[in-house]
C-alpha cells in the first residue's frame, strides 16, 4: 500500500497561521495523504492559513471563535459537499504535534473492523499503548477530545439523520467525545483507538498565547468548560454528573460486542 493515498486530513486553525501551515507542510510531503485543508475558525485578516478551504467569518466567531466541535462540523460538512473520494477524514487541531504516522498499517488494521465510525490517535504515553492488541487497533469507549479520524460511512449516516456529526451546543466540548460514543453505540458503530498515529499537544500555545487565539487563560477556561458543560448536560440528557453520561456509553459499549461478537478480540476493556 505505499504511496497510495489514504486519508483526508482538516486542520482547525484560529489566529496560528505559521503553526497551522507548518503542520500542512508535514502531512502534505506524505504521498498517503490526498488533501490537506484548513478550517478556520474566525481569525484575523493576517492569521489565516494559506491552505484555508472553509471558513466562519461571522461577527460571533470572530468573537468567541469555534472551538472544537463547531469547527470540525464545519469542515466535516465541507469535505462532505465535495463528495472526496477518500474513505477517512482526520480532523487535527492546530496544536497537534505528530509523533507517529504508520498510515498504511493504521488503515489495514481499520479494514478488519465493520460498523467502525470513528478512530483515536493515541497522545503520546497514553495507558492505552500497554494493551492493544497485536494489530495496534482497539474497540473502546472512554476517549478524550483531540483529533479524530471518521469514516466516510460514518459521515454518511449521520447528514442522512439530518444531525452533524458533534453537538454545536457543546461549545466548549464538556465530555464531547463521550457524547460522540453514545451516538456512535447507539447506531451499533464502533470507537478504536491506536498508537499507528500518535501526537502530542504543545500546551504552550494556550498558555503564553491564549489572547493571540480569542480565548481565555487555561484556568479560566477549564472553569467555564466545566460550568457550561454542566448545563449542556443537564439540557440534552437531563443528567448532573458526567459520570452518568460515561455509564450510558460504557453499557452501550457491551451491547455492542453483544450484536457483534466477532469483534471481541479488538475489544479494550
Amino acid at each position: 500500500m505505499a504511496n497510495v493515498a489514504l486519508i483526508d486530513v482538516l486542520i482547525l486553525n484560529r489566529n496560528l497561521k505559521q503553526v497551522t501551515d507548518n503542520l500542512v507542510a508535514t502531512l502534505k510531503s506524505d504521498p498517503r495523504v490526498d488533501f490537506v485543508g484548513v478550517i478556520d475558525a474566525g481569525s484575523r485578516q493576517e492569521e489565516i492559513s494559506n491552505f484555508t478551504v472553509v471558513r466562519d467569518d461571522s461577527i460571533e466567531v470572530e468573537q468567541h471563535g469555534l472551538r472544537l466541535n463547531r469547527g470540525f462540523n464545519l469542515g466535516v460538512s465541507w469535505w462532505q459537499s465535495q463528495e472526496r473520494t477518500s474513505n477517512y477524514l482526520l480532523l487535527l487541531p492546530n496544536d497537534t504535534e505528530i509523533i507517529n504516522f504508520e498510515l498504511d498499517s493504521l488503515v489495514s488494521g481499520l479494514a478488519k473492523i465493520s460498523q467502525l465510525a470513528a478512530a483515536l490517535p493515541l497522545m503520546r504515553n497514553s495507558p492505552y499503548t500497554q494493551i492493544l492488541p497485536k494489530e495496534r487497533v482497539g474497540i473502546v469507549w472512554s476517549v478524550n477530545e483531540g483529533p479524530i479520524i471518521l469514516t466516510k460511512t460514518f459521515v454518511e449516516h449521520q447528514f442522512r439523520c439530518g444531525v452533524s456529526v458533534f453537538d454545536n451546543q457543546n461549545f466548549r466540548g464538556y465530555l464531547s467525545f463521550t457524547d460522540l460514543a453514545v451516538k456512535i453505540y447507539a447506531n451499533n458503530f464502533c470507537i478504536v483507538a491506536s498508537d499507528l498515529i500518535s501526537f502530542k499537544e504543545n500546551e504552550t500555545y494556550l498558555q503564553s498565547q491564549y489572547q493571540l487565539i480569542g480565548t481565555e487563560p487555561v484556568e479560566e477556561n477549564s472553569r467555564l468548560l466545566l460550568n457550561e458543560g454542566k448545563v449542556w448536560l443537564a439540557k440534552k440528557y437531563g443528567l448532573h454528573e458526567g459520570r452518568s453520561l460515561e455509564l450510558i456509553a460504557r453499557l452501550l459499549f457491551e451491547e455492542f460486542f453483544r450484536a457483534n461478537p466477532k469483534h471481541i478480540s479488538f475489544r479494550i476493556r
